[in-house]
């Protein structure tokens, strides 16, 4: 759904210029906190964009928006440590298409380096009304009293053929605040590995003994695990990103692998209660 509102943003920025109905104000700049209640999380939402920005529909504009899930507790030294790591992805991200340092994790200060750095490219080349944008958002995909598990879909366009986008999977222990890696839960690597590229080439339509390489993926050592993994409530979700082992033109490869499946094969004592 964040994707599909993503494209459509950037549509309408491209459309824009050939609207004469009414122009609406584009979203004031700043942040806020959207309570959820019966959650012991809450919405963090950032928007800031450049002064070209003047309506919605604007050509020369570069915008941020920020839609996190954090905890609740201000005063909770566990939940603190997850809302800062989290907004560390997000800050990190968004310095990826600025020339300059991430120095915090303010999302603030990152983006205004991201706008700044497009009004500096766009002054520099008269007539240049290509709209530059930068969203990402997060979901709770499972909690319980010893665990968080968050996905972050991040969204970047700053010019050429297509937009870019990936997911970074983040699991908590919410008594310390500590990240987990779901490689260290795993017990039994080589059936995980078994399960997870069957399940794999079930999705691709492959045959078992087809060689990943002859059809376009990038598994020059053999078949492996993604780089972010993640828990719902469903099971283990394995995502390959774009470019991770194949061309953009393929996309992103989404696998869910149960937890009657993978039982056994990971430690899943804190995960499903």
């Amino acid at each position: 759904m964040h994707r599909l509102t993503y494209f459509l943003f950037l549509t309408f920025l491209t459309l824009g210029a050939c609207n004469n109905g009414p122009e609406s104000p584009i979203t004031t700049p700043g942040e806020a906190a959207v309570q959820e209640p019966d959650t012991p999380y809450f919405l963090f939402t950032f928007t800031d964009a450049s002064p070209t920005c003047e309506t919605a529909d604007s050509m020369r504009c570069a915008r941020v928006e920020v839609n996190l899930h954090m905890m609740k507790g201000q005063q909770d030294p566990a939940s603190q440590k997850i809302n800062t790591r989290l907004k560390e992805v997000t800050t990190e991200d968004i310095y990826e298409f600025t020339e300059s340092e991430a120095t915090s994790a303010e999302i603030g200060s990152a983006a205004q380096a991201f706008i700044e750095g497009y009004e500096s490219f766009a002054n520099d080349s008269p007539g240049y009304l290509t709209p530059w944008a930068i969203e990402v958002n997060s979901e709770v995909l499972k909690m319980n009293d010893k665990i968080l598990s968050v996905s972050v879909d991040h969204y970047s366009y700053t010019g050429g053929a297509h937009p870019n986008y990936y997911t970074s999977m983040h699991l908590f222990d919410r008594s310390s605040g500590e990240e987990i890696e779901v490689a260290s839960l795993i017990r039994n690597q080589e059936a995980l590995l078994d399960l997870a590229e069957n399940k794999f080439r079930t999705h691709h339509d492959l045959e078992s003994g087809q060689e990943l390489a002859d059809v376009g993926f990038f598994f020059d050592q053999g078949f492996s695990l993604p780089a972010n993994m993640g828990f719902n409530e469903a099971g283990l979700l394995l995502i390959y990103n774009p470019y991770e082992v194949a061309p953009y033109a393929l996309g992103m490869t989404q696998l869910l692998l149960s937890f009657e499946e993978i039982k056994g094969m990971i430690d899943l004592s804190m995960v499903s209660m």
